[in-house]
């Protein structure tokens, strides 16, 4: 673990079987912390739990997170923490279902389904009545672990059903004393207040507070940022002035763009080439993990570049620009963009955060986040946007203020409190705590919600690369070519896209006697109900719907 204070003092109260509640800038090394219990748990019995489960809140940060642990030639750079100790599961990666291994990284989507007994890929075979699945197997690995749950902020501003599950799932783990790990950039008081309302025990970590860095501050005080933001009225005006300010900031050398959604991601990429003549790096949750580990080793390797992205940069992503041209966000969403800003050694940077009217929709949202805290976060930022320090969280100084008085004071003009879906809450609580209900009631409750965590389910889609899937053919489940489809060329779909697939007569696969069976998704899929979507493994995607410099194009083409 890193050495600066905060970070092993969090590991030793997890050790001790406490759970905590830790808060340090971005950049401060918080990711050692789940690569050091693991470490542990590798080595020998002990005062530390067997496995550790890192909860993180994208795939894509996953695949990061496990990309570090590893050279360019695929060895282990910790020993101990090799391919057979380290696992991804989630979506389109199976490499520990059971989360016995000693480092699992993992999304609350997987973690929350072992937690009610329906590990993923035990699903078809409870429906079909032909198993009862390995629920207890997985959650007792899950109780005899350590969980760090990553970058919270994006669990707790969505509301709803996400939020419903985090919390449900801190209640259980509470009262079951398995220890846990809250971290993140931007743990707002509201957190704290609202766990001790719910009567969790933790203990509180926090930067500026209980440890601080002189060495970590010495170096990021010193830092120059100088900060704009401008309104404007159409998404025209939106792209043309990205354009417009990647040209003036040339001379930066590294500019990172974030957008709010892949379309804009996808349309700013493609007129920066026809204005510029630049061909930026394009990342989002729409790439096949193949494209996205070479992008990823680019950055890497080149101090020149431009990249355009989605929120996905925002969290457990080593990227460090000299210029930053943001859409409008969340607070902590625009924190932690900030955090992807002179990264490393760099002394000057810019930062741009541009706000499009165009984006207000019906119900209270700016694009994909709550209206109020978009306009509040806007509006605080016209204010004192040029005063912040973006990479310390509480600063003793008459002409800087801290990031986190940024976000209270967003918070509070917002008038923010944590929010979720009680009916849901209480629906996941029964399934955690009651023994009598069984893996076929929980897959009941699945097919009422869709999805527990989300308002639409996330489906799995994989690129046909080389149009080697064929209608009617049967595939092994366990053969090599089948395996690297699913883990170098797949990627979420949202129902939007499976429609658009769908109306193009893509194929999919279906699990049928072990085998998996290629069918027309027409043949199948009618009513897009959860009943008919549960037994597909995943949509295929043909490559006239995949660009290789832009990923996934079919619902926006």
């Amino acid at each position: 673990v890193s050495d600066r204070p905060g970070m092993l003092e969090t590991v030793k109260e997890v050790c001790k079987g406490k759970n905590v509640v830790l808060s340090a800038p971005p950049g401060y090394g918080k990711t050692n912390i789940p690569y050091t219990l693991a470490y542990l748990s590798s080595k020998s019995l002990g005062p530390w739990a067997p496995h550790t489960i890192h909860i993180l809140p994208l795939r894509s940060i996953i695949e990061d997170v496990y990309r570090r642990l590893f050279s360019e030639d695929g060895r282990p750079l910790i020993k101990e923490l090799n391919r057979h100790r380290v696992a991804k599961q989630m979506l389109g990666s199976s490499e520990s279902p059971y989360l016995q291994k000693s480092l699992v990284l993992t999304t609350i989507d997987t973690y929350l389904l072992s937690a009610i007994r329906v590990p993923p890929g035990d699903h078809i075979k409870i429906g079909r009545g032909v198993s009862m699945g390995h629920g207890e197997y997985t959650r007792a690995a899950l109780l005899a672990s350590n969980s760090v749950f990553d970058e919270v902020q994006l669990l707790l501003e969505e509301g709803g059903k996400l939020t419903a599950a985090f919390i449900s799932i801190i209640k259980f783990l509470s009262y079951t004393k398995t220890p846990f790990i809250v971290m993140s950039a931007t743990v707002p008081n509201r957190l704290s207040e609202f766990l001790i309302n719910y009567g969790i025990e933790f203990k509180l970590l926090k930067y500026g507070v209980d440890f601080k860095s002189p060495e970590f501050e010495s170096i990021e005080i010193s830092k120059r940022v100088g900060f704009h933001r401008e309104t404007l009225d159409s998404r025209e005006e939106y792209i043309s002035t990205v354009v417009k300010h990647v040209k003036e900031f040339a001379s930066a050398e590294k500019i990172l763009v974030v957008s709010n959604t892949v379309k804009k991601t996808v349309e700013i990429a493609k007129r920066l080439e026809m204005d510029l003549g630049e061909k930026p790096i394009v990342l989002h949750s729409k790439v096949i993990a193949k494209d996205r580990r070479s992008r990823l080793e680019k950055i890497a390797k080149t101090n020149n570049w431009i990249i355009t992205s989605t929120q996905v940069v925002e969290a457990g992503m080593d990227i460090s620009a000299r210029a930053l041209i943001t859409e409008a966000a969340t607070p902590s969403a625009i924190i932690q963009r900030a955090g992807r800003l002179l990264r490393k050694n760099e002394e000057e940077g810019e930062m741009v955060i541009l706000y499009d009217e165009s984006e207000i929709h019906e119900g209270g949202y700016y694009s994909v986040y709550p209206l109020n805290l978009v306009n509040s976060a806007h509006s605080i930022l016209g204010e004192i946007g040029k005063d912040i320090q973006w990479h310390i969280p509480i600063v003793e100084s008459e002409n800087k203020i801290g990031y986190e008085e940024f976000l209270e004071k967003a918070y509070e003009e917002a008038e923010f409190e944590i929010s979720f879906d009680k009916e849901i809450s209480d629906r996941i609580g029964k399934m955690m705590f009651l023994l009598n209900v069984s893996p076929k009631d929980t897959l009941r409750v699945l097919e009422d919600y869709g999805s527990l965590t989300r308002e639409q389910p996330l489906i799995l889609g994989i690129v046909d690369y080389k149009d080697f899937f064929k209608q009617n053919q049967e595939y092994e489940s366990d053969d090599e070519e089948i395996e690297q489809f699913f883990n170098e060329y797949s990627f979420p779909l949202t129902i939007i896209d499976v429609i658009t697939l769908i109306k193009n007569n893509c194929l999919i696969l279906k699990l049928h006697d072990s085998k998996l069976f290629c069918l027309n998704s027409k043949n199948v899929i009618r009513r897009f109900s959860v009943g008919e979507l549960r037994d597909v493994i995943a949509f295929i995607i043909p490559m006239e719907f995949y660009d290789n410099s832009y990923g996934f194009i079919g619902a926006f083409s």
